[in-house]
């Protein structure tokens, strides 16, 4: 398109040329005219003719008069005159058709002049618009190139894909052509083989039918010969021996055997159902009776089954209370006479037969049981199966009921372990809190109120409007309001206590024992004398003594009249001593305030930890003056020293063992301990079964009956294990209801036992004497 532009504008530079040529030339021609006749001589009055000035004829020449007027002849001056006007006529009319000529041109050029910049803009335009089409056009062959490109690169794919997969069909189709030929082969062969077998199994029939027949002939022999020594004997003989074995078969179907023991000695080897009289004079029962296990005679006496982990002695749960009766603090059906249940549904809820408490017993047996399946299936699919054989029942009564009653009651005993410590452990802190006070000079002891209430009201001065609330915590739990100068249990994951000193402490040990509960929280919520006067501020600070770590976080109140307020939350820790946190993140604040007024703070321990100490105290001055943060530190930095020497502040060496060492709370002298052997599964089942967190202090092979926790609540057996814990609810089944506290952690199974037990299966208890 540019070359066509180039040359419209050299043809327009042409004509313009061209035209200003031609209008040169008839200037050009116009001026040679004019020059002529000025040459012209003119005729004078007297009818010469003028000569041109400077011009002459050639001396002689006709007409030449020169400029002095010599005569001519007048004929040719006349000739030449009107041949002159003719010509400067003729001369005249062409230089006016020139002007018209010129004129014309001119407009014509003034025409053209005018037109072409507006078709030189149309020009361009149409370039332009060519231009753009062009454009256009380029871009839709480039689309087109793109799209080919694209859809050959498709195909090229599809085609590689179609040819892969031509290749896999095609191998595919040999190695089944391959397998085809081999199975055609070995066909061929069992073909062959089958006939040999049938011309082997033909010619044993032979030799069977050959072999019958001369039995057939021993037999009818035999038969003759029996019939003669048949003969032989008496009428008289023949008849008492008939009445003998009539009346020993009528003896022996109208006996009922007492227990699956005396079932086995009578010949009932099967394992099954049977009817059983446990004793004289009592009613006849249905019990299921293993005949396999260390030689069988075993009867089951109950079944433990949960039917709904979420219920806790509610119906349901037969061993942990009466059908929904809750208040209880002992569980009576494990020593009462009570039954409920079938032999049939052992597996599908609760049970208890006579037998428990009416056959006497020297061993027990567990088989571990999916549930809801029927009797005739229970041995198979029993996961585990093991049994005591040292007769340890003899030396409690005769049964589990008489154990239970009178020897291992299922009742809340005194409370030992970490309770008691951590009660012992803020009682010295009582006594030592003096050393903490001295860190802050004219510390501000506020009044406690008298009604105990549990807050402060007032605190003298105007310190607080209803403050010092104090709420604890755990991931599966409700905020729970500690009550002053006591000690809160969360069963079995930690223990609050709280002190009325000054400073006041709210102190949570957390146990968390396997690590079940996911973070535990302190949370304090006040109203303040100040009422949004003052300022108030927060800060942080990290302590170390020894191997223990303290991590604390203030909310200061102050610059009001009233006392100030110096909230210090806090965690203390040691990972050598066994203390549990991870992540950067394992300590926050839920809810944390921004004035001077209405005051909620929380300080939270995330991600499972485990040993691990979660604060809180109260510091103050009077009149508004703030607890700085030299302070503040200097008596954080006296009560992490305190807690690091517990054993060198006249506290017993056992409190610092269980808090430090390995929270070693055992009450296994107040459990009956039996060693089991395994007919099914084996001692590293169950060690496999516990974390390995907890294998220090729960042991596989053996049999806990009536384990108790921190605080003295039982447990009534612990399949398969013996345990030191505290918290035995990880491991055991069977506990009493524990009004008040964590409901989790009671029941016939509790929320504990789903890492270890199969909250899908039944725990079935055998006995044998």
């Amino acid at each position: 398109m540019k070359s066509y532009f180039v040359l419209l504008l050299f043809v327009l530079a042409s004509l313009t040329t061209s035209h200003d040529t031609a209008a040169s030339q008839h200037c050009l021609a116009i001026t040679e005219c004019e020059n002529k006749i000025a040459e012209i001589p003119l005729p004078t009055a007297s009818g010469s003719v003028q000569g041109v000035p400077g011009k002459r004829g050639p001396p002689g020449a006709k007409g030449d008069q020169g400029m002095k007027g010599e005569p001519g002849d007048p004929c040719d001056v006349e000739d030449q005159l009107a041949g002159l006007i003719n010509r400067l006529s003729r001369m005249e009319n062409e230089q006016n058709a020139m002007k018209n000529e010129q004129k014309a041109m001119k407009k014509q050029l003034a025409r053209q002049s005018t037109d072409f910049p507006q078709q030189i803009s149309d020009l361009k335009e149409t370039v332009i618009d060519n231009e753009e089409e062009l454009n256009d056009t380029n871009k839709q062959v480039t689309d087109i190139q793109s799209e080919l490109t694209l859809g050959l690169d498709s195909l090229q794919k599809q085609h590689n894909a179609t040819e892969q997969h031509l290749n896999q069909e095609t191998a595919e189709f040999s190695r089944l052509e391959e397998e085809l030929r081999k199975m055609q082969t070995q066909l061929a062969e069992e073909k062959l083989a089958s006939q040999a077998q049938v011309f082997r199994l033909e010619e044993e029939l032979r030799s069977t039918q050959t072999q019958l027949a001369e039995e057939k002939t021993l037999s009818q022999e035999f038969k003759k010969h029996l019939v003669n020594v048949t003969e032989k004997l008496t009428m008289h003989e023949e008849q008492h021996l008939n009445d003998t074995k009539e009346q020993v078969t009528d003896v022996q179907s109208d006996i009922v055997r007492s227990s699956c023991l005396d079932l086995i000695n009578a010949g009932k080897n099967r394992s099954g159902i049977y009817e059983v009289q446990p004793r004289d004079g009592s009613s006849t029962l249905q019990v299921f009776c293993d005949m396999e296990v260390d030689g069988g005679g075993w009867t089951l006496v109950a079944s433990v089954h949960e039917n709904n982990i979420d219920g806790k002695c509610t119906i349901g749960d037969n061993w942990s209370t009466d059908q929904g009766t809750t208040g209880s603090t002992s569980s009576s059906s494990w020593s009462n006479t009570r039954i409920f249940g079938n032999v049939e549904g052992a597996t599908s809820d609760d049970y208890k037969n006579e037998a428990y408490f009416n056959i006497p017993a020297n061993d027990v047996m567990i088989w571990h049981v999916p549930n809801n399946n029927p009797s005739s299936q229970w041995s198979n699919l029993a996961s585990l199966k093991y049994f005591t054989n040292n007769s340890f029942l003899t030396q409690y009564g005769s049964n589990l009921r008489d154990l239970y009653k009178n020897h291992f009651p299922m009742e809340r005993q005194e409370e030992f372990s970490v309770a008691e410590n951590l009660d012992k452990y803020t009682a010295t802190f009582e006594e030592k809190s003096s050393y903490i006070r001295s860190a802050i000079p004219s510390f501000n002891s506020y009044t406690y109120d008298s009604n105990n209430n549990n807050q402060i009201s007032d605190g003298g001065a105007d310190m607080y409007d209803n403050g010092n609330k104090v709420f604890v915590r755990s991931a599966s739990s409700d905020w729970h309001r500690v009550v002053y100068d006591a000690t809160h249990h969360d069963t079995d994951w930690s223990v609050t206590s709280t002190t009325q000193t000054h400073p006041f402490l709210a102190l949570m040990y957390i146990e968390n024992l396997g690590g079940h509960q996911s973070y535990f929280e302190i949370k304090v919520e006040s109203g303040t004398g100040a009422d949004g006067s003052g300022s108030y501020s927060s800060y942080t600070g990290d302590l170390s003594y020894d191997d223990y770590n303290m991590k604390y976080k203030t909310y200061n109140v102050y610059g009001a009249s009233d006392p100030s307020i110096c909230e210090v939350y806090f965690v203390v820790y040691s990972r050598e001593k066994g203390s549990i946190v991870s992540g950067s993140n394992f300590l926050t604040s839920n809810e944390w305030s921004s004035s001077s007024d209405n005051l909620v703070n929380s300080m939270r321990v995330n991600n499972n930890p485990r040993k691990v100490f979660l604060g809180y105290t109260l510091f103050s001055k009077s009149a508004g003056v703030i607890v700085s943060p030299t302070e503040v530190r200097n008596a954080m930095t006296s009560m992490l020293q305190f807690m690091t020497r517990v054993s060198k502040a006249e506290v017993t060496s056992q409190i610092q063992s269980s808090f430090h060492q390995n929270s070693n709370c055992s009450r296994m002298e107040e459990s009956v301990v039996a060693p089991i052997i395994f007919h099914t599964g084996t001692k590293q089942t169950v060690t496999n079964r516990i974390p390995s967190a907890q294998q220090s202090l729960t042991t596989a092979g053996f049999i806990q009956l009536r384990a108790l926790n921190s605080i003295g609540y039982p447990f009534a057996m612990c399949p398969g294990v013996k345990t030191d814990s505290c918290y035995p609810s990880a491991y055991c089944i069977g506990s009493i209801s524990m009004i008040g506290a964590n409901s989790r952690s009671y029941g016939d199974f509790t929320d504990g036992t789903s890492t270890f037990h199969n909250l899908n299966a039944s725990v079935l208890i055998f006995t044998r004497n």
